[in-house]
């Protein structure tokens, strides 16, 4: 009662800064054994209880296991690509290896297939190496993505292939030993292309191969009003100090179609706070951090600038874990002039603006942004809620994809053909307008 906040699913919106709605109440279990349930189960009769006080907050242990009503929520699915449409998604791992159980891969595999409709690029965080946690050195995770693409084609979905770089070992954060990284899945089948750079053969330690986990991509001018990277994939400033001891910005260059694409995965640092928030001793309470995830941002958007700078029209796509929700100040960092990206999150309603549900209360933490140059195009975005809600998946983020349209509309037989070496002839050169 009293509760405004609300998600389209019956869930608890985040207010500004990660606040939940003073009118959630917790329950805990120390008492008697709670239900599994859904964002929109209900308990319908009296939970009778006592009220306790943890590290976070007020929760009510109930003396009695309360009655269950299944509320009807179900997991949402996106549709497939059309023929001229370019599709990328982004999706959370959760440290996966090959210790994760079956069923877990067998979900997030269908997260791809059945929830995004197998888009043509998929950027993932949360990639472990092929020992998982045990802290022995190991950093390779080919074992990891092969049973993660196996179960892909299993479910269904096309034959993927992988891009990524191994970190140096306990380099970048997350889990200790597992070494998590972030990676693009991409099929071949509809147009899209891996431009690798160096060239996918090159082994590490030959002459003229940089060492991948320290060394920064750049971006050069192509001698035809385009932008490249110097590496692809390759790390974004990987020596700033906003990324130590973090995971480092993957960037990708792709063609679809002949067209060039500049994708750059990413996963801050998570939301941590210093003290209890909503009930603590300390008010406004301390969040260390918004701070480091505020100087990611700046360190990415000076990436993207230089894009633009370079290539004004540049196809440019930042994705990933941001960490933060909607109007904080290091998505203004990517979404003010200069870099000048648009967060697509930001165009749907609130209710469904959200792709993680921590105690109770959704957030909108997972993001895809576009270049001008895209944005302006003809797209659809969509975060699916098929994870984050259910009890199965606790803490899973909900996947989200965009598609777009990137070929001309069909137009009258006097239109006129571009010339061959001509301005419209570039990799990254706009479309006609309708």
């Amino acid at each position: 009662a009293g509760a405004h906040d609300r998600t389209r699913r019956g869930g608890s919106l985040a207010r500004p800064g990660g606040l939940p709605d003073p009118a959630r109440i917790v329950l805990g279990d120390a008492l008697a054994p709670l239900p599994s349930a859904d964002v929109g189960d209900r308990l319908p009769g009296p939970v009778d209880g006592v009220l306790d006080y943890t590290a976070s907050g007020f929760v009510l242990l109930p003396t009695s296991t309360p009655a269950r009503t299944d509320g009807g929520v179900r997991p949402q699915s996106a549709p497939p690509a059309g023929r001229d449409e370019l599709s990328v998604g982004t999706l959370n791992l959760e440290n996966l290896s090959p210790d994760t159980p079956s069923d877990r891969v067998n979900a997030l595999a269908s997260d791809l297939v059945d929830g995004l409709g197998s888009p043509d690029l998929v950027t993932v965080t949360g990639v472990e190496d092929n020992s998982g946690a045990a802290d022995d050195g190991t950093v390779a995770a080919d074992q990891t993505v092969s049973e993660l693409i196996t179960a892909i084609s299993a479910a269904g979905g096309p034959a993927y292939e992988w891009r990524s770089i191994a970190p140096h070992n306990n380099a970048d954060g997350g889990e200790h030993g597992g070494n998590g990284r972030l990676g693009f899945l991409f099929r071949t089948d509809r147009g899209l292309a891996f431009s690798d750079r160096p060239s996918g053969s090159s082994d590490l330690g030959a002459p003229g191969v940089p060492d991948l986990a320290v060394a920064p991509t750049h971006v050069q001018a192509d001698g035809k009003g385009g932008a490249r990277l110097t590496l692809s994939p390759g790390r974004v400033a990987p020596a700033d100090p906003a990324w130590a001891e973090s995971r480092k910005p993957l960037a990708g260059e792709l063609t679809w179609r002949g067209r060039r694409i500049i994708v750059i995965a990413n996963h801050w640092d998570a939301r941590t706070s210093a003290d209890p928030i909503a009930y603590g001793r300390r008010q406004p309470f301390d969040r260390p951090s918004e701070a480091r995830r505020e100087a990611q941002a700046r360190s990415l958007a000076a990436f993207v600038r230089t894009l633009r700078r370079t290539a004004p029209g540049a196809n440019v796509i930042v994705t990933g874990n941001l960490g933060t929700g909607d109007g904080s100040a290091a998505l203004r960092s990517l979404t003010a002039p200069g870099a000048g990206l648009r967060d697509l999150a930001s165009d749907l309603a609130p209710q469904d603006r959200y792709t993680a549900d921590s105690g109770g209360v959704a957030e909108d933490l997972d993001h895809i942004l576009l270049s001008p140059a895209l944005a302006k195009r003809p797209h659809k975005y969509r975060i699916v809620h098929r994870a984050s809600e259910f009890a199965d998946r606790a803490g899973d983020h909900d996947p989200s994809v965009v598609r777009i349209t990137l070929a001309p509309p069909a137009g009258p037989a006097s239109v006129r053909v571009p010339q061959p070496g001509g301005p419209a002839e570039r990799p990254d050169a706009p479309l006609p307008l309708p």
